[in-house]
């Protein structure tokens, strides 16, 4: 896996159909002309100082920013985007900030000729409210081939031989501590093996406020039921996407166990 550029070389390949951005955490499905993203969160900002923690309201800011650039630099190779799961950060309610962001946001696609597609996350709840004024559908899952896209947080059928699962839901980061104590937390993606024959790719949280959850060799320490269930977690493979330096493709997390700060 990773190990394969595309003739551009400005993707790499994680499956014959899904191809990691470097630099960015998102995937490319070339067959749909799709441009994959996860756990926006939008609307974080507004939830936190509720609870009394303020933070520059920087991440539909930045999202755009990103999505600007990724359009731009692969132009007619994307017609649409698949945003899979947790576009909004609010569990109980649709805030006056999801409402504007998420509203402006699916403008902002629509304006440039893209078709979007939305995976249903835990925290979506009200997300339909807006979409569908953008004629945007919800959805549980979408298969296409051998690939599943889902969110992760529902205990659903897990892959066979054969079949990837695309998740968010985990916001897995890689988190090293050196023999000194030094600690360094990156974001990254995460392939599982499953013992059904199948694999996940658990993608980074695009939010830049959702630094990520320690990848661990412990399954009880992971968010999705089918991670826990059925993650081969030793044999999982952590790649890191740094803007400067591409996809960063690291050893299985059994052979980190003594670099691992979750261990």
């Amino acid at each position: 896996l990773l190990t394969q550029p595309d003739e551009s070389g400005a993707m790499y390949r994680v499956h014959e159909d899904l191809w990691i951005v470097p630099g960015y955490p998102a995937l490319y499905v070339p067959s749909l002309k799709y441009l994959v993203l996860a756990d926006l969160h939008l609307g974080f900002e507004e939830e936190m100082a509720e609870k009394g923690v303020y933070l520059p309201r920087i991440q539909y800011e930045k999202l755009v920013e990103m999505l600007g650039g990724l359009l731009l630099s692969l132009g007619s190779r994307i017609k649409g985007v698949l945003l899979n799961g947790d576009v909004k950060h609010s569990f109980s309610r649709l805030t006056p900030q999801e409402r504007r962001e998420v509203d402006s946001l699916l403008a902002f696609l629509g304006k440039r000729g893209m078709k979007v597609e939305i995976i249903r996350g835990n925290h979506d709840n009200y997300l339909s409210l807006i979409a569908s004024k953008h004629g945007v559908e919800l959805k549980e899952r979408l298969e296409h081939g051998s690939l599943i896209f889902t969110h992760g947080h529902l205990d659903s059928e897990p892959p066979g031989p054969g079949e990837i699962m695309v998740i968010g839901h985990e916001h897995p980061a890689l988190v090293l501590r050196d023999t000194i104590g030094t600690v360094a937390r990156f974001p990254c993606f995460l392939e599982v093996p499953l013992d059904t024959g199948g694999k996940l790719i658990v993608m980074p949280a695009a939010g830049p406020y959702q630094s990520g959850n320690p990848v661990s060799l412990r399954r009880q320490d992971y968010l999705s039921p089918i991670t826990r269930k059925h993650g081969l977690v030793e044999e999982a493979r952590p790649y890191v996407v740094e803007r400067e330096a591409g996809v960063l493709e690291f050893p299985p997390l059994g052979l980190l166990r003594d670099l691992l700060d979750s261990a």
